[in-house]
Order: structure tokens, then C-alpha cells, then sequence
């Protein structure tokens, strides 16, 4: 990051990586550093890969699956294109509500089989 003497956020995490074999030392660790899980795309589920779909397929079988704890969460997603205003306002408005938790995915153009 820079910044002498503070750890990025996945130096932090590695601490709590590799400790399944020690549920004690886990659970300590998990209070020292918490996590929380943000899912944003499916690309595997009840056996199968959903790479060949497209995003807005994968997304709806990812949000159909009600994943929302209080360790992980799957936020909204603001699909469209650029040309559409009503896109481009979702789009800034998710910028300003969740600049922090923001991903942004290139989808494809339409595939021709």
C-alpha cells in the first residue's frame, strides 16, 4: 500500500489462511481479524461451471440462492449499457453508495453459437 508499517488487508488475512487443522487458533483469529465475504458472481455450482453463461444468467442463479449471513453477502448489482441514462444513473448512484465494495465486469457482446 505504500504506507510503512501497515499491512494491506490480504497480509492481515493470511494470518487466518492454513489453520484447519487448529479450530482454537482459528476461532482466536477470526476475532482479531474479521472478514466478511462479498460475492458478486457464480462460476461453479451443484457440479457444474457456469463460465460458458453469461453474467446476467450467472448472476440470477447466484442471487436466487438467498446467500446473506452475517459473514458473507451478495450486494446488488447494476447491469445495463452506457447509452441507456437510466443505466448510467444506477451506475453513478452505486458509485456513491458503495464506492468502497464496488466491482465493476466488462460483459460480452451477444455470443452467436
Amino acid at each position: 500500500m505504500g504506507i510503512p508499517h501497515i499491512r494491506c488487508p490480504f497480509e492481515r488475512l493470511q494470518s487466518r489462511m492454513g489453520l484447519t487443522g487448529s479450530p482454537a487458533k482459528a476461532a482466536r483469529m477470526a476475532q482479531v481479524v474479521p472478514a466478511h465475504l462479498v460475492l458478486f458472481d457464480a462460476v461453479h455450482l451443484d457440479g457444474h461451471s457456469l463460465t460458458g453463461l453469461p453474467y446476467t444468467e450467472r448472476r440470477a442463479l447466484l442471487e436466487s440462492l438467498g446467500l446473506d449471513g452475517t459473514h458473507w453477502s451478495t450486494p446488488a448489482a447494476v447491469v445495463g449499457h452506457e447509452d441507456d441514462p437510466d443505466f448510467v444513473a444506477r451506475y453513478h448512484q452505486a458509485v456513491e453508495d458503495y464506492r468502497e465494495q464496488l466491482a465493476l465486469e466488462r460483459r460480452k457482446k451477444l455470443r452467436v453459437a
